[in-house]
């Protein structure tokens, strides 16, 4: 199993990974970051803190995700 198919659109790449992403942004604060599970896992170790925000409902999306808010060490 892989990343779900893409389709090229115009210059871009779109399909379902990309507009989940995209849904993921949208829910951020004005300047703020916010990353999925998945993201955070792969993360570990990575030099930033990781803040739960609890769950959010996104468009196409079953089970309302926990998303977690980013902020980058020095």
């Amino acid at each position: 199993m892989g990343a779900p198919p893409r389709k090229l659109v115009s210059r871009g790449i779109g399909g379902t990974t990309v507009q989940l992403a995209a849904r993921i942004c949208d829910k951020a604060e004005n300047d703020g970051i916010f990353i999925s599970s998945v993201v955070r896992k792969l993360s570990a170790g990575a030099n930033v803190t990781v803040e739960d925000k609890g769950t959010f409902k996104l468009k196409g999306v079953e089970d309302d995700p926990i998303l977690y808010g980013v902020a980058l060490g020095d």
